[in-house]
């Protein structure tokens, strides 16, 4: 029995998670069939039933009544925002284009100039020329100037612009027409130049044998063009003044190569011969030189004297280090703490001397030269290697 209602209970269960979800999504889907259709009869009856709006009859107008013998109000009419526009007649504007020169080759400029001789009435403003872009036809615009507008003798008004032109396409080129205007205060005028300007561009290669002349540099019939044969292979002559220039540039060239190797050779040999001293015989000797009453230069000598035999002696370079920078490379080595120490401080007090241009007295000065040459005996002898004792057996080496 108990197992019965277990059975039961899972087959419940499980009724609710298959069926639950697919109930569910069927009523929703229904739910939107049925609002799309709704909706589509609504909007179907609305385009249905509305009736098509008819244009009220007009009778024609009565000639008698007033409104038709009227004109129309001038507020029904809008006002003319612009001029009319007409064309000018040849006596009251001339245009005309000038080309120099009129023959290029592919590449060349030609200047272009734009002239309008107004013989009307004063313009309202200046005559709108052409808004310039890259080309003017198969031509192309370099440059552009301003409009110059000036009075000539016979109280004409002149208008002028100059246009930079160039082509690189060979035969006639021809420039469009051109239109100005010239706004007046009643009409704005347009003058039109009535033929097309235009300029040749020649090519610089021969197009027939005539043209190639006596080269040869032209096919047969003016068509492709060939190749010049190679010229023969022409032989130098050396003359006199080349062979002594030769000879001249390398005796120099011997002497300088002996004179610089003597030199190397008499610098190599006096630095065989004079070899250096040990670091601390070449520290004491360098101190005896100094001078405890001028403590500048003393305590000048006194740190280059000891920075070079740290460096000779420790494999450092201590000439071109600092203070601290020695005082970090002397921890790396095996000089004893307080010997490094110590060689620190008195790098520090010829720093003060050096730089900070501290007053010592002359018993400071020799005190510390004498501190110097005993920092030097002090690493010189814990630097030297122990010495076996006699009791000591050898130590044998297995063959």
């Amino acid at each position: 029995m108990r197992q019965s209602s277990y059975l039961l209970r899972l087959l419940q269960l499980t009724a609710r998670s298959i069926l639950m979800p697919s109930i569910v999504t069927l009523l929703i889907a229904t739910q939107f069939i049925a609002t799309q259709f709704i909706a589509t009869l609504f909007f179907a009856t609305l385009f249905i039933a509305q009736p098509a709006t008819a244009q009220p009859a007009t009778d024609p107008p009565d000639p008698s009544s007033p409104q038709a013998a009227e004109p129309d109000s001038p507020s029904e009419t809008p006002p003319s925002e612009t001029p009319p526009t007409g064309e000018a007649t040849p006596g009251v504007a001339q245009f005309k284009i000038e080309l120099s020169p009129a023959e290029i080759t592919v590449g060349d400029r030609v200047e272009a100039q734009l002239t309008l001789v107004w013989m009307g009435p004063e313009p309202t403003s200046e005559p709108r020329f052409p808004t310039w872009q890259e080309t003017w036809g198969s031509a192309e615009i370099l440059s552009t100037s301003e409009l110059e507008s000036f009075t000539d003798q016979s109280a004409r008004r002149i208008y002028r612009q100059k246009l930079t032109l160039t082509a690189f396409e060979t035969g006639d080129v021809k420039l469009p027409r051109v239109t100005i205007a010239v706004p007046l205060a009643s009409e704005t005028l347009e003058v039109t130049h009535d033929d097309e300007a235009s300029f040749v561009v020649q090519s610089v290669l021969p197009q027939t044998e005539a043209e190639a002349g006596d080269d040869g540099n032209a096919g047969e019939g003016g068509g492709e063009l060939q190749p010049r044969p190679a010229a023969p292979l022409m032989a130098l002559s050396a003359d006199q003044r080349f062979l002594w220039t030769l000879c001249v540039l390398v005796g120099l060239t011997l002497l300088m190569a002996w004179l610089l190797r003597r030199r190397l050779g008499t610098h190599a040999t006096g630095v065989a011969t004079q070899p250096l001293a040990p670091p601390l015989e070449e520290l004491l000797q360098r101190l005896r030189q100094l001078d405890p009453s001028a403590p500048e230069p003393a305590h000048t000598g006194l740190s280059y004297v000891l920075r070079n035999f740290l460096g000779r002696k420790l494999s450092l370079q201590a000439v071109e280090s600092t203070t601290t920078e020695i005082q970090r490379l002397l921890r790396q080595t095996s000089v004893p703490p307080a010997i490094a120490q110590g060689t620190v401080r008195l790098l520090q007090d010829c720093d003060h001397v050096k730089f900070a241009r501290r007053e010592v007295a002359e018993t400071t000065t020799d005190d510390r030269l004498l501190r110097a040459r005993e920092l030097a005996r002090e690493i010189e002898t814990a630097l030297q290697p122990p010495e076996l004792s006699s009791d000591q057996p050898p130590v044998e080496v297995a063959s």
